[in-house]
């Protein structure tokens, strides 16, 4: 069963797509199709996470000649179709985990194609963590939304939530409830006696794994514990310096 000949020009359309396989296929049934990228303006981004969002599991995906080419297995009722359109926003507000555990949105600018979120699980299960734990080719990344990471465009709207006194200027990053969930159990208890920060700690030690970032982050909140604001003071210049210098930024 192929699937390339209805225009996906709007995210309705592509949520009608999936949302119908939906009552098409049982629980158990693998669905094998493909869309032509050429001929329809969705990303491989949007595509994949508007699967996940309407209840896919996605078996395989490979691009070819132009066409994304996949295996799908349905796994869960689909979610709403509004999320497809809100994606789409150039100004958005993420989930992360706060002080003391609570939930904060942090505010920033798209530098990623649509439903990115979505696809999330995804891509990590697909891709080994890079430096400071992040994806190295994350295909999800808009050739914009490079340059706004690049700079540090995209999170200067966090100045709301310092502003709000959600945020901090220098420490630990806020992470989304999942990736939280991956950290060691005793930096998650010390992580949650802090505010988030929008300059973090690790762009100064550059590690070069999850488990350097790890070490990197305890490091900054052992040297917190006692010395806090000569510890954000010097943690300060030396991100600055990365930054400026050596052209750090996660991605």
């Amino acid at each position: 069963m192929n699937y390339s000949g209805h225009n996906l020009t709007s995210e309705h359309h592509l949520g009608r797509f999936l949302t119908g396989l939906n009552a098409k296929l049982q629980l158990e049934e693998i669905f094998h199709g493909f869309i032509d990228l050429k001929k329809h303006p969705v990303s491989k981004t949007e595509l994949i996470g508007t699967m996940v969002h309407t209840g896919f599991d996605i078996l395989k995906e490979k691009a070819k000649n132009g066409q994304l080419h996949f295996t799908l297995k349905k796994v869960a009722a689909h979610g709403p179709l509004q999320e497809i359109a809100n994606a789409k926003r150039w100004i958005f507000r993420q989930n992360r985990v706060g002080f003391g555990g609570s939930p904060i949105n942090i505010y920033k600018l798209r530098t990623m194609y649509p439903m990115a979120h979505k696809a999330y699980d995804y891509v990590m299960k697909h891709q080994t963590p890079g430096l400071y734990g992040k994806l190295t080719n994350d295909f999800r990344i808009t050739k914009i939304g490079k340059i706004l990471r690049r700079y540090w465009i995209d999170e200067l709207l966090q100045f709301i939530n310092i502003l709000k006194g959600e945020m901090k200027l220098v420490g630990l990053r806020p992470l989304s409830e999942d990736f939280f969930k991956t950290l060691p159990p005793s930096l998650q208890q010390e992580r949650l006696k802090h505010l988030p920060a929008l300059m973090a700690a690790v762009y100064a030690d550059r590690p070069k794994n999850l488990e350097e970032r790890f070490a990197s982050e305890l490091r900054y909140l052992e040297s917190h514990a006692q010395h806090p604001f000569l510890t954000d003071l010097k943690y300060f210049f030396k991100i600055l310096w990365a930054i400026i210098f050596r052209g750090q930024r996660g991605h």
